[in-house]
């Protein structure tokens, strides 16, 4: 049941700094502040720093092996978004979708690595 919490967390602020980084980004694109170019790089770069954080945050919960948990919790939230990507936009299987969960999962890892060893 912990490690369940522990994950929970963790996936609650991936989702949070996703949406709150989206709206954001969407705001600036609308008052004209940022142009369409920023906007397609921002989109790659907001969930990597949300993967990032939270596995920053689940690797400062975690006791030990700071990347399998960053690998787990970068593969929950990867196949979650895979299965949401395909029933809510009906997409097809394409090798660039594979290469950015495997970015998303190597960047989880990454955080949760630094977290571990920012733990007092």
């Amino acid at each position: 049941m912990k490690y369940l919490k522990k994950v929970g967390f963790s996936f609650i602020y991936i989702l949070g700094i996703i949406l709150i980084l989206s709206l954001v980004a969407t705001i600036f694109n609308y008052l004209n502040i940022i142009s369409d170019k920023v906007m397609s790089i921002l989109k790659i770069l907001i969930p990597i720093i949300a993967f990032l954080v939270g596995g920053f945050v689940m690797g400062k919960k975690s006791n030990k092996s700071g990347y399998i948990e960053g690998l787990k919790l970068g593969g929950i939230a990867s196949i979650f978004l895979i299965v949401l990507n395909f029933i809510l936009f009906d997409n097809s299987f394409r090798i660039q979708y594979l290469l950015f969960y495997i970015i998303l999962t190597i960047s989880s890892i990454l955080g949760s690595m630094i977290g571990i060893n920012k733990k007092n």
